[in-house]
């Protein structure tokens, strides 16, 4: 799974051929060149920015990332080497609401399209602006089995009721948020599972089913679930 970024930690250098980096708030920008590395542009824009990278080769696998500080760095999206400019709303990022921070962008040894398409999804969950909702949730992890129905109020779950779990005696599990669902997968990419399978909302972006094997050589590891009835509130 050569290429693959760790969506939610730092750095892992040797799976990059490079970086370009941007001292950037969402309103102003100032950009910083990296040694022998094109340049990112980022410009204001209402309610996000613009940016591209001018001087990369066309064809070329870059993903743009978002950190407060400089040691913690987000993936947001894909860009190719196209030089065109792309539109970046704040909304997508991690901690659209924080002000000044860095961007960068690195180039990756090879695509990858599952991390490619996880980042589009996840752009338009988090365009979408939905923090309310209910929906059922159906979740295997291992030899349990749990059916139930949640409630998310600004974009933490406030009720959580068993439809059915097996085996009965187990405790209900911690109910996810759509956002954690996220995380979850992002967690498998960072951990080159063996398999992750996904399908998602054609209208939400959100993981509809999902199925994780972290390893075909552990028993009873695997994870899957289902979202049905979503309903926005």
């Amino acid at each position: 799974m050569q290429g693959r970024r760790i969506p939610t930690r730092s750095v892992s250098p040797q799976r990059y051929l490079g970086a370009i980096f941007a001292v950037a708030t969402v309103l102003a920008a100032a950009v910083a060149r990296a040694e022998r590395a094109p340049l990112l542009h980022i410009e204001p824009q209402a309610n996000g920015f613009a940016l591209r990278i001018a001087g990369a080769l066309v064809g070329e696998s870059w993903v743009l990332q978002h950190s407060r500080e400089g040691r913690t760095w987000n993936d947001v999206l894909f860009l190719d080497g196209s030089g065109e400019w792309i539109a970046i709303p704040t909304a997508i990022l991690t901690d659209p609401d924080g002000g000044t921070g860095l961007f960068r962008a690195v180039q990756l040894a090879a695509d990858d399209p599952l991390l490619r398409r996880f980042l589009a999804e996840r752009a338009k969950w988090r365009l979408s602006g939905i923090d309310s909702y209910a929906f059922e949730f159906m979740q295997s992890s291992g030899p349990i089995f749990w059916h139930g129905a949640v409630t998310v109020t600004d974009g933490a779950v406030v009720s959580s009721e068993t439809i059915e779990i097996y085996p009965p005696f187990f405790e209900a599990p911690e109910a996810p948020t759509i956002d954690r669902l996220f995380e979850r997968i992002a967690s498998a990419i960072a951990n080159d599972a063996e398999t992750i399978d996904v399908t998602w909302h054609p209208v939400y972006g959100f993981p509809g089913t999902c199925f994780i094997d972290l390893s075909a050589l552990i028993a009873d590891e695997e994870q899957s679930w289902s979202v049905d009835a979503f309903v926005p509130q």
